[in-house]
């Protein structure tokens, strides 16, 4: 779907969850704490993807992520990289470090949030199934996940909210061998079909019952609008 700065985030982010998904990924922890840290970014089309996390979660910036990935990164790629393909990872444990060994089979909640222009073929072809291969790659509605993978789907919601933004909430059991972990996205294309924009969460099923509020704070407090 995607080529140049946004493939190699999409390899980034596959090294990183270890589900088999796209550019970059996640953590959480089952201590939320009284306040709150908000976290926005506005993409060059004026459209701003914002949510809020706990002030004791660690929060890792597009730059921090695409440095740990790519040793040669100039602040000249990384704002061509920023200008098209954004990114942020939160991790529940204070002080965590920013690791490509995490991935949504962890005993901790893993987290992405994302914001990515569409290319004009991308564009011609995207639909809210789309959406659903943008971190899991493939539709665990009606694709077949790679070999020693399954999904169940357990709940699956398509909406339109406010300046026309259609999206989806999907979340899904994930069984990786004898691992089973558990799965939520929300995400959203604007109304031009210009730009996608995600957060997933997920962790091994009993982590993500024991943060069952907290997981779904994070994603009832995510949301994208115009601002200009």
């Amino acid at each position: 779907m995607l080529s140049g700065a946004s493939a190699q985030m999409r390899k980034n982010q596959r090294l990183m969850v270890g589900v088999s998904v796209l550019p970059l990924s996640l953590l959480l922890s089952s201590c939320l704490g009284s306040s709150y840290r908000f976290v926005d970014h506005v993409t060059t089309a004026g459209e701003s993807t914002f949510f809020k996390i706990p002030s004791s979660w660690s929060l890792f910036h597009d730059r921090e992520i695409i440095q740990d990935e790519l040793s040669t990164a100039t602040p000249q790629s990384i704002s061509q990289i920023e200008s098209t393909n954004w990114a942020n990872i939160f991790m529940g444990e204070p002080n965590a470090k920013l690791t490509k060994a995490l991935g949504f089979e962890s005993s901790v909640v893993v987290g992405l949030v994302r914001a990515e222009a569409l290319s004009a073929s991308a564009r011609d072809t995207f639909s809210l199934a789309s959406l659903r291969t943008l971190v899991l790659q493939v539709d665990p509605l009606t694709g077949t996940p790679p070999a020693g993978l399954s999904y169940k789907v357990l709940s699956y919601n398509e909406f339109v909210r406010p300046g026309g933004f259609r999206g989806s909430q999907l979340a899904v059991d994930i069984q990786i061998g004898k691992t089973k972990s558990s799965f939520i996205q929300d995400a959203v294309v604007d109304a031009q079909t210009n730009w996608v924009y995600v957060i997933a969460m997920g962790c091994s099923v009993s982590c993500f019952k024991s943060n069952q509020t907290q997981i779904q704070s994070v994603i009832n407090s995510w949301n994208v609008k115009v601002v200009k």
